[in-house]
């Protein structure tokens, strides 16, 4: 009953306008993708672990994003298309549940300021948060009112962008002081750099720290690839990214990973290190997980050689950010998305998917404690009571229960993506052509 209420009192004060002076992420089982701003994928709500069905009740939605949650159960997703030939489109959806159907409550049109989004975040004060690229190829920080009628407002990120950069590849983080984090990316050569941004709840700029300035040298030169983050509130920012240096190498084939430490109150750059990668090596193409007591965080490498890639999940000290241990998951042909970002048990260990054929569970020191083979290019999602969740490469959906057999349960779908939790019945499921409800009894 208490919790009726509460969520009851959430929705009036978003209706009639009054907003608490501070916000924190949603108090919902899914507030942000990958669940909170550590990217741990773990909620400490129970999902549905026992016998199950999946109900896809969207069906034009292909290519959405994950979902998100807010603290009245209603589920958000991002669409967004770029046509080859005539105007990008972006929109906000949002879904109540009803008789285990997501019925469509309402959606919003951003295209007017923005060709690209992320996936969304919800705040305590009803706002959903956005990362995007405008089609005039701006940054931005978008937020929409999710009281009607849904106004939006944006901050562009870069007020005059010598290059195309994107914030849409790294959904915002929000602290517990109402602070919102994104990060953008920029691909091209002559681009001023990728940068991680801080605003606040008005949509004025606390901070921006950027990584690389066109036309210098040494540790602060040109962009290729992207920055993600994980952010620990009250301390600091884990950024994981890559980059080239082009005055001494004009090809652009040595790339680094640069590991960065930022000062979470004023963007300051508290520590770095960059690692030139081997002949074939790509990555990281995931997000930096923070462990559960925050002392360290993960990432992850694949070396490609003669058309195989080997995938290495790496932990870093969060103090040094020096590597602690790295771990061999895979081998795999295949690398688009070759480690999603891990999830994490509460006693520590790690649930990570293994290119498209293992996912393991690792416990500390990143030694492999179990295996099963349910193969994913997903990440994996952990509920509260210790049940995993993970989209096997066949489209089916797998759970494996926390009880002493570990045992698998399996449900069939087509091209699935990334599980949500949702409450201890269900769970949102994203595929190409929209979401559905995983259900259980």
């Amino acid at each position: 009953m208490r919790r009726g209420i509460c969520i009851t009192a959430v929705a009036v004060c978003s209706l009639v306008g009054v907003r608490p002076s501070l916000a924190q992420l949603a108090s919902s089982p899914w507030p942000k993708q990958f669940q909170g701003n550590e990217n741990r994928a773990r909620s400490s709500t129970t999902g549905p672990a026992n016998t199950l069905s999946l109900v896809y009740t969207t069906g034009s939605l292909p290519n959405c994003s994950d979902p998100t949650i807010g603290a009245d159960s209603t589920v958000y997703v991002t669409w967004s298309n770029s046509p080859r030939f005539g105007n990008p489109v972006s929109w906000l959806y949002a879904y109540t549940v009803s008789n285990n159907q997501l019925v469509l409550s309402w959606s919003k049109d951003l295209s007017s300021l923005a060709s690209k989004v992320s996936a969304p975040t919800i705040d305590s004060r009803g706002y959903a948060w956005i990362g995007a690229m405008s089609s005039g190829f701006m940054p931005r920080l978008i937020r929409v009112d999710l009281a009607s009628p849904h106004n939006a407002s944006s901050l562009d990120l870069e007020p005059s962008p010598p290059a195309p950069e994107d914030a849409s590849d790294c959904p915002p983080a929000v602290d517990s002081s109402g602070n919102v984090y994104v990060s953008a990316r920029s691909s091209q050569s002559n681009a001023s750099g990728g940068r991680v941004v801080s605003a606040n709840g008005s949509l004025a700029t606390n901070w921006t720290h950027v990584f690389m300035t066109s036309g210098s040298t040494g540790s602060t030169n040109l962009p290729v690839g992207q920055y993600r983050f994980a952010l620990q509130d009250g301390g600091s920012l884990y950024v994981s990214g890559h980059w080239t240096d082009l005055n001494t190498d004009p090809t652009g084939n040595l790339v680094k990973q640069r590991v960065a430490k930022l000062t979470s109150s004023t963007g300051a750059l508290t520590s770095w290190l960059d690692r030139t990668w081997a002949a074939g090596e790509i990555g990281p193409q995931d997000y930096p997980v923070l462990s559960w007591d925050a002392s360290a965080f993960y990432d992850s490498r694949v070396v490609n050689t003669m058309g195989s890639a080997q995938i290495y999940l790496t932990e870093r000290s969060t103090s040094s950010l020096g590597q602690l241990n790295e771990v061999s998951l895979d081998s795999t042909t295949s690398f688009t998305r070759a480690c999603t970002a891990v999830a994490i048990f509460s006693g520590g260990d790690v649930l990570a998917p293994g290119g498209f054929s293992t996912v393991r569970q690792l416990s500390s020191g990143l030694i492999q404690n179990n295996s099963w083979t349910v193969g994913s290019n997903n990440g994996p999602t952990i509920d509260g009571s210790g049940n995993a969740y993970i989209v096997a490469n066949d489209g089916s959906v797998k759970v494996i229960r926390n009880d002493p057999g570990r045992t698998v349960l399996s449900v069939t779908a087509s091209a699935a993506g990334e599980v949500a939790i949702r409450s201890s019945t269900t769970a949102v499921v994203r595929n190409n052509g929209g979401l559905g409800l995983l259900v259980g009894n």
